[in-house]
């Protein structure tokens, strides 16, 4: 399947808009009534899968099993680091993989999730911790992932987007 690039983009600001923190009476009442940022449409289970898809898809980065991390990508994916342009295609997010400081990465912790979406297409925001190998700085990020499920069920990474938020020591 191929995506349009700038449909996919499109999706991604429309998600971020509809994955803002919402603090009015509104918003709330949305949330506790159809789920996370009022939308509902994933099970329990598929929420579950999603999750368990990006804590595998990132120690397989941790671990530097770039196949592995690999496996979790959709073919067309993209790939939007901080401070960089846009990384389609394997062999780019390989070789910005082995390079500092994705290549530099002892543990990640993430918190702060949220998981929404409907029918092939989910959305998930949440903040990584990164600790790094060389004992330096730790660095909070915010993601915001797209995910799409395939035709066998398997759920992979569509598009990716984060920025640091602030260091943490």
């Amino acid at each position: 399947m191929t995506v349009n690039f700038n449909s996919l983009l499109a999706f991604v600001v429309a998600a971020a808009i509809w994955l803002a923190p919402c603090n009015n009476s509104i918003c709330k009442a949305l949330a506790e009534e159809s789920g996370p940022f009022g939308v509902q449409g994933l099970s329990n289970n598929e929420v579950d899968a999603i999750r368990q898809t990006i804590l595998s898809w990132t120690n397989a980065l941790v671990e530097g099993d770039l196949a592995l991390w690999d496996s979790y990508w959709a073919n067309d994916s993209v790939l939007m680091p901080p401070n960089r342009g846009r990384v389609v295609g394997q062999s780019k997010r390989d070789a910005l993989a082995e390079t500092p400081p994705y290549d530099d990465i002892k543990k990640a912790t993430f918190s702060d999730w949220a998981i929404a979406g409907r029918a092939d297409l989910a959305v998930v925001s949440n903040n990584i911790e990164i600790e790094p190998k060389s004992g330096g700085t730790r660095t909070v990020f915010k993601q915001l992932i797209v995910m799409r499920q395939q035709e066998n069920g398997k759920w992979l990474v569509q598009a990716v987007m984060f920025n640091s938020l602030v260091s943490s020591d």
